[in-house]
């Protein structure tokens, strides 16, 4: 969910790049490819990991979203019938999901993913991730809070928040999709000192 540059400095920290003995180990190609292209400063667009080969069954929708109420419609439009075929999606909008401050077409209304949006691709039968970045409140009382939120949007019976010292990105799991449900086991094992898995 790209949106135009807002001046902030959020995406500035890479010096958990300098930690490699610690860090390398979980994902070494992935560690070697950030640290050949971040580690000094050089400038970053998220065009350089598309045009990588890190992600190769990956397509990616790089077209901007504004808080356009009009642009924002066919922005989804045109979004859910390219990904159509995909089992997957991935959504990683600037804050997280939906809050009851920032309505539809308001300022800064881009930096959300709006329910109205994510029901109608849940339907199409895709397991969906999303990033939401913590509030300044309890994170596991913010997790539970939210699961129980997806739940009643949703009609899943599965939700995986893989939590981190920042961030929380929510997995929700279509019933069939066993290939994912192996992937997140593997996740689980590899990163457990990293990343908490719980399923909700």
């Amino acid at each position: 969910m790209l949106t135009n540059n807002d001046g902030r400095t959020d995406g500035k920290f890479t010096n958990y790049l300098k930690n490699t003995r610690e860090l390398k180990k979980y994902d070494p190609e992935l560690f070697n490819w950030l640290n050949n292209h971040f580690a000094n400063g050089q400038s970053r667009n998220v065009s350089f990991i598309e045009e990588s080969e890190l992600l190769k069954n990956c397509s990616f929708y790089s077209q901007i979203l504004t808080d356009n109420a009009k642009e924002r419609r066919e922005y989804f439009e045109e979004f859910t019938t390219l990904s159509r075929h995909a089992d997957l999606i991935f959504f990683d909008p600037d804050n997280g999901f939906e809050v009851a401050s920032k309505s539809y077409g308001r300022r800064d209304s881009s930096k959300y993913l709006y329910w109205k949006e994510l029901i109608p691709i849940y339907e199409c039968v895709q397991s969906i991730l999303v990033y939401q970045h913590f509030p300044r409140i309890s994170r596991a009382k913010f997790i539970n809070d939210t699961v129980f939120n997806i739940k009643s949007k949703l009609p899943t019976e599965s939700v995986i928040a893989f939590s981190t010292n920042n961030v929380v990105y929510l997995l929700i799991l279509q019933p069939n999709h066993e290939q994912i449900k192996q992937q997140v086991e593997i996740i689980k094992d590899k990163w457990k000192d990293r990343i908490m898995v719980l399923d909700l």
